[in-house]
């Protein structure tokens, strides 16, 4: 019911997962590639059309760039912040269908 100036309940629902499953999978990445420069995950989310325009759907893109990155290690780190470290993944994920994918930059 405001303005439109700030996000909305359901986006900052959006932005939770994202900081909590961003934080996780890069420091268990580092345990892996040191050599790591950035992690960003970009949130794609479809809601139910009826009220209360529950997420139906979730896609979570990670972006990862670094030397020698493997994309086997960011795919452990993104598996293991998803089954045992994001609490707020572990609860969304009880609810609605959350897909993972995640591509690899590879710097000089």
């Amino acid at each position: 019911g405001g303005a439109g100036g700030g996000p909305s309940p359901m986006e900052f629902v959006l932005m939770a997962l994202g900081s909590c499953i961003a934080m996780t999978a890069i420091s268990l990445l580092r345990k892996r590639a040191p050599s790591v420069e950035a992690l960003s995950v970009e949130l794609d989310a479809e809601q139910a059309e009826g009220h209360p325009h529950v997420f139906t759907r979730i896609t979570a893109k990670f972006r990862v760039r670094g030397k020698e990155i493997k994309e086997a290690d960011v795919g452990w780190a993104v598996t293991q912040a998803r089954a045992r470290f994001c609490p707020v993944g572990a609860m969304l994920d009880k609810a609605v269908e959350i897909d993972y994918v995640w591509e690899v930059q590879a710097t000089d």
